[in-house]
C-alpha cells in the first residue's frame, strides 16, 4: 500500500484549516455554555423545594405551593406540598388530605 501525504499549502488552505479550527472551538465553547447552563438549573430547582414537605429531596414542589396535611386513620400525619400530595394520590387514590391555611 502506498501511502499519501498532502502538504498544506500557505495562503487560502492554511486560512481554511484555521477557520475550521475556530468553528470547532466555537462549537466547544457553545456546550461548555450549555452545560453550565443546565447545571444552574439543576441547582435552582434543588433550591426551590418546599421547605415544610416531608418528601425533602425527593420533592417535586416549590416554596409557593400551598401544603396539605395527610390524615392517617383519622389522624393527622406528615404535611406535604401540593406538587408531592397530587403526585401520591394518582398512585393511591384512597389517601386521605387536607389543604392547611397559612
Amino acid at each position: 500500500q502506498e501511502a499519501i501525504y498532502v502538504e498544506m499549502e500557505e495562503g487560502e488552505d492554511a486560512e481554511q484549516h484555521e477557520d475550521e479550527r475556530e468553528q470547532a472551538q466555537d462549537v466547544e465553547d457553545d456546550w461548555q455554555a450549555g452545560q453550565e447552563d443546565i447545571d444552574m438549573e439543576v441547582e435552582q430547582q434543588a433550591a426551590t423545594k418546599h421547605p415544610r414537605c416531608t418528601s425533602e429531596d425527593d420533592c417535586i414542589g416549590f416554596p409557593d405551593c400551598p401544603l396539605i396535611q395527610h390524615y392517617h386513620r383519622g389522624k393527622k400525619a406528615d404535611i406535604y406540598c401540593l406538587a408531592c400530595w397530587n403526585s401520591f394520590t394518582k398512585q393511591h387514590t384512597s389517601l386521605m388530605g387536607r389543604r392547611l391555611e397559612e
